[in-house]
């Protein structure tokens, strides 16, 4: 039987690309990284203008060496400018390709069999490659690893992908199986973890089938599966569905011997070992009603969203809004030349327009729906009255944006937005020191 929680809500999944294989894209003229890839501080510039760079050199990293940033193609630095990106506005770099893709001489194999090198070892090189958790977040893997280690005893692959339209982990699952096996192991080996276990949906069989080829027999590995249901992908969703236990507010998974990485993460790492292939392109879901070719691209990191829609064949009818990432916790772009980043796994152009608000019925759909059993219309409206201190109260932490609340509402109430800016209000004002 499947694996399930309490609340969530089965969509229409929406999955127009899961039969498109992976194609890779050429990389464009020019490309644009933005010093900030994932939440939290920008890296710091090592070239100038004029430089020039190699396919996979670092070309800036922050102060403390956390997650670099390296060329995603050879050529010079054309400028380092102002950008927008789907997290805000940064300086980026901008190369000039030369078309040629020359390799950095610092792109080398790890330089010893995976059994025989000490987990410090490990977390260096994914530290070194720019690894961050490909499911959107971006947090540093590294970190990640090195808070797990002595807690965790359980590594969970996060295969589940339940949010409509996304395919690209499982193509990454059908096409790249042994690869991503591969860096499961080197993750087991860097957490101490003593399994690792895939969780993937009941609607993907073809992807149960191909990693139970790879992993079957082994005491090492396990497959769970899941009912296909939104948002499943969730790691509390997955720990409650499998353990049967709540990962309380102001806890993580590893607190509960649990560690979870996507499947794009776990392929990235095997990628940095065997190649020395740090990461400067990501796999991005094209899709939506109004792209007339939907596919899953391997795309060059810089690369402007408007160039992966036009290799797509472009945009009919015009769409209402273009989102970076799923139709239920992506975010509206209001300029598609903002660049692709390590956090941009979804592109989709949709045409249905966005619905009037109107006053609140009291209906209590939200509640029912939201899967960490909060009360989203008392913290919106709590936001909505700048009591943040209330806000708190109703756990708006614990909110994993899910986007069910707004989905559900037949007023149409922006619930996830304004939550979500709650939560960015309570945060600045707990780092400045105001309570009020």
């Amino acid at each position: 039987m499947a694996l399930s929680f309490r609340g969530g809500l089965c969509l229409d999944g929406q999955k127009i690309t899961a039969r498109e294989p992976i194609i890779t894209m050429p990389a464009p003229d020019l490309v644009t990284l933005p010093l900030l890839q994932h939440k939290g501080e920008p890296c710091k510039p090592l070239v100038k203008e004029g430089d020039a760079v190699l396919k996979g050199q670092i070309i800036a990293t922050q102060e403390d060496g956390d997650a670099p940033l390296h060329a995603s193609v050879s050529g010079r630095i054309l400028a380092i400018k102002k950008t927008l990106t789907t997290l805000g506005e940064t300086d980026a770099l901008v190369i000039e390709n030369d078309h040629k893709d020359t390799l950095s001489p610092e792109i080398r194999p790890f330089h010893k069999p995976i059994s025989k090198a000490e987990p410090e070892e490990l977390i260096a090189h994914i530290r070194e490659k720019g690894i961050v958790g490909m499911g959107g977040k971006g947090f540093p893997t590294w970190r990640k690893i090195e808070a797990a280690r002595g807690k965790a005893k359980t590594l969970v692959i996060n295969c589940t992908e339940s949010e409509p339209y996304l395919t690209s982990d499982h193509r990454i699952l059908l096409e790249k199986t042994e690869e991503v096996v591969g860096g499961v192991k080197i993750l087991l080996r860097a957490t101490g973890c003593e399994k690792a276990v895939f969780a993937i949906e009941d609607n993907k069989e073809d992807a149960v089938e191909a990693v139970g080829q790879i992993v079957g027999g082994s005491p090492s590995f396990a497959i769970a599966v899941f009912r296909s249901k939104y948002p499943q992908g969730d790691e509390k969703n997955l720990i409650r569905a499998m353990m049967n236990k709540e990962v309380k507010e102001g806890t993580l998974p590893m607190d509960m011997g649990v560690v979870t990485f996507n499947v794009e993460t776990c392929w990235d790492i095997y990628r940095a070992f065997v190649t020395g292939l740090p990461v400067v392109e990501r796999l991005v879901t094209v899709s939506g009603d109004c792209v007339k070719s939907p596919a899953n691209l391997m795309v060059p990191l810089g690369t402007s969203f408007d160039q992966v829609l036009q290799r797509c064949g472009g945009l009919f009818p015009a769409p209402d809004r273009i989102l970076s990432g799923g139709p239920m916790m992506g975010e509206a772009i209001a300029d598609e030349s903002i660049p692709v980043t390590k956090c941009v796994g979804a592109i989709l152009a949709l045409s249905a327009p966005k619905e009037k608000e109107s006053p609140c019925i009291r209906c209590g759909r939200c509640v029912r729906a939201c899967p960490l059993r909060l009360m989203p219309l008392e913290i919106y409206q709590a936001v909505k009255t700048e009591n943040y201190p209330k806000a708190a109260l109703y756990s708006i932490r614990s909110c994993n944006e899910c986007g069910l609340c707004t989905y559900t509402c037949p007023s149409r109430l922006p619930l996830l937005e304004v939550i979500r800016r709650g939560k960015a209000e309570l945060s600045a004002r707990e780092e400045g020191g105001t309570n009020g």
